[in-house]
């Protein structure tokens, strides 16, 4: 079953141009200069129920416009989508009970409350049966460890609770698709771990669609299994992210430690050295030399502490983007 279907959507923002200066506020009453700017440029997409997407991208890209578009925030330009059957921007009191949108930049819950009493006031928005809200909040605050928290006015809790607060807030009614647009922002990194388990944990215990936006590749990579790459508001790549990264993954990352044994090994043209100190010896090399090297190091020195490793998922991107940004110009 398709859960998001978009067909050729752009959205367009108009930006309103004012210079700086007495006389150009003055000029700026009679005459202002527009700029338009292409957010989304003719996308298309399917999301099947039950998937996690991830949307990546650079700053910039059309990540949370697009995930705006498909919660209903804003409106598109042109094109077709379509979301649970229903026309987001139309806000449909029932398509708004089926899904959930959880932001690290806005807040949804109410900052003058305590923490349950947002959670009771959502509970009798969504008209969630009362024994169902306990269990799904005992749950969620046990596994996000906030149970002490309850009691607390939002606006009295660090960024990283407040974060937790949002999250349990978009789940208590079990939404179909839940929107998350850099929903780790704030969190710390055991925080991050768990919160990123219980999301493949609600999809494949409730079968939610997740949509999920993030700067931290790493809450990509644990929770979806597909993922798409903007550029400028275009869809440059969509596909399964392990294809992505074994087709991207051009380096492999070899870290010699207590390298002092090996001052007199030359590496060959095709290593990188990234980082040579006192303590170790960090190069990168093309996937099909590892062999090579490795038998050589191993040659002159059987005892070698060493590691090897795929190119982390950051620089991956950054190679996407990079190859993008060169079709573009050309």
């Amino acid at each position: 079953m398709i859960d998001i279907e978009i067909q050729n959507l752009s959205k367009v923002y108009e930006n309103v141009i004012k210079q700086s200066g007495f006389r150009n506020s003055i000029l700026y009453l009679f005459h202002s200069q527009k700029k338009l700017t292409e957010a989304i440029n003719s996308l298309d997409l399917q999301v099947m129920h039950g998937e996690c997407l991830g949307i990546v991208g650079a700053n910039g890209a059309g990540k949370t416009t697009l995930i705006k578009l498909m919660s209903g925030i804003i409106m598109p330009t042109s094109g077709s989508i379509k979301v649970l059957g229903y026309t987001p921007f139309e806000l449909d009191i029932e398509f708004k009970k089926k899904i959930a949108f959880v932001s690290g930049q806005r807040n949804q819950l109410f900052f003058d409350l305590t923490a349950l009493d947002s959670f009771n006031l959502l509970q009798e928005i969504y008209c969630v049966q009362k024994k169902a809200f306990k269990a799904s909040l005992s749950e969620l605050t046990h596994i996000l460890e906030v149970d002490d928290l309850l009691d607390r006015p939002i606006r009295n809790l660090s960024l990283g609770e407040r974060m937790k607060m949002e999250i349990i807030g978009a789940l208590l009614h079990d939404p179909q698709i839940l929107f998350l647009d850099e929903p780790t922002i704030g969190l710390d990194c055991i925080s991050q771990g768990k919160l990123r388990q219980y999301l493949k944990e609600i999809n494949k215990k409730r079968n939610t669609t997740i949509i999920l936006t993030s700067h931290d590749f790493s809450d990509i990579i644990d929770v979806c299994q597909r993922c798409i790459v903007l550029s400028h508001g275009y869809k440059i790549y969509d596909e399964n992210i392990e294809k992505l990264i074994k087709r991207f993954n051009t380096k492999k990352i070899i870290t010699i430690y207590n390298d002092r044994k090996m001052r007199s090994f030359v590496l060959p043209d095709f290593c990188k050295i990234i980082e040579n100190s006192d303590d170790k010896l960090v190069f990168a090399l093309p996937p099909d030399k590892v062999g090579y090297i490795y038998n050589q190091l191993f040659s002159q020195q059987p005892t070698l502490d060493i590691s090897i490793e795929d190119e982390d998922i950051a620089s991956i991107i950054s190679r996407v983007y990079k190859q993008e940004e060169i079709s573009l110009n050309e």
